[in-house]
């Protein structure tokens, strides 16, 4: 007979000789996603026999996160701005930085917004999160990536969202002149050259096109900006994640690209510049 609290003991030296640094909480994860279960039910329940049905699912979920595969890909999801949001190898996982810009975005709304555009929307976790946050907003997310746009309907779906986020397969902007009061993107902006150093969860699970940002990590940014003049409404706002030591550079960039433009940075939970803002005055 194997319990409970033997199975998590022998998952967590596991996890760790792999080199995973939240063992203990992940193998608690793990278990309770196979036991259907939560981390307070292990806990009381630590002497629980575990049927063997069970133990080998675990097992394989186990060995698939001692190859560093993202926990989150093996559960099939994450939490995301207080919403579940599905995952899979074709986008990135959502982090937490990312949260703060949904929370710039919707902390600087304004009645007058309407139209939002969600750039390189991944699993559509940005576009989710606003509409759920902005009832009155109608949002255009685009991915040029079809499997990651796959995903991202079915988070779209999930939510109930479908009639105001509209999905489009576009490279940045969606086709035709129409202007948008919000412009929200979290690009790709790591150097290429940086990728094959990242974290194995990063580099060898997560799509290299959502992560390269070209030789400075700034392409993107460059991209999107070159378009803004005539893609943001009078008055609107831009908001960008941006990666470490990025925040400068792409101030810049955005100053060249609207110059009536107030540009400011808004830092992260580490006092990280993570997200350049830019407000639009109206005509």
């Amino acid at each position: 007979m194997t319990i409970v609290a033997t199975l998590l003991a022998a998952a967590v030296a596991r996890l760790r000789a792999a080199g995973v640094e939240s063992a203990p909480l992940e193998a608690q994860l793990l278990l309770a996603r196979v036991l259907r279960q939560d981390r307070v039910w292990l806990a009381v329940n630590r002497d629980r026999a575990v049927a063997a049905a069970d133990r080998a699912r675990f097992e394989r979920m186990v060995r698939q996160r001692c190859t560093r595969k993202p926990l989150q890909q093996i559960l099939g999801e994450t939490e995301f701005y207080g919403r579940r949001i599905l995952v899979n190898r074709s986008v990135l996982v959502p982090r937490p930085e990312t949260e703060l810009l949904v929370g710039q975005v919707a902390e600087r709304w304004r009645p007058r917004y309407r139209r939002v555009l969600d750039i390189g929307t991944g699993t559509g976790c940005i576009a989710v999160a606003l509409a759920l946050e902005l009832p009155r907003a109608r949002i255009t997310a685009t991915e040029i990536s079809a499997r990651a746009l796959a995903v991202a309907r079915r988070n779209v779906e999930r939510h109930g969202l479908s009639r105001r986020i509209e999905l489009a397969k576009a490279d940045l902007f969606p086709p035709g002149r129409v202007r948008f009061d919000v412009v929200v993107s979290n690009p790709p902006y790591i150097p290429t050259r940086q990728i094959p150093g990242l974290q194995p969860e990063v580099a060898r699970y997560e799509p290299v096109t959502a992560l390269d940002g070209g030789s400075d990590g700034l392409s993107f940014y460059r991209r999107i900006s070159a378009r803004l003049g005539s893609a943001l409404a009078p008055g609107g706002l831009l908001a960008l994640e941006v990666g470490d030591g990025q925040a400068a550079a792409v101030r810049d960039i955005v100053r060249c690209a609207l110059p009536s433009a107030a540009v400011g940075t808004v830092d992260d939970y580490r006092g990280t510049p993570r997200i350049v803002v830019a407000s639009v005055p109206q005509r």
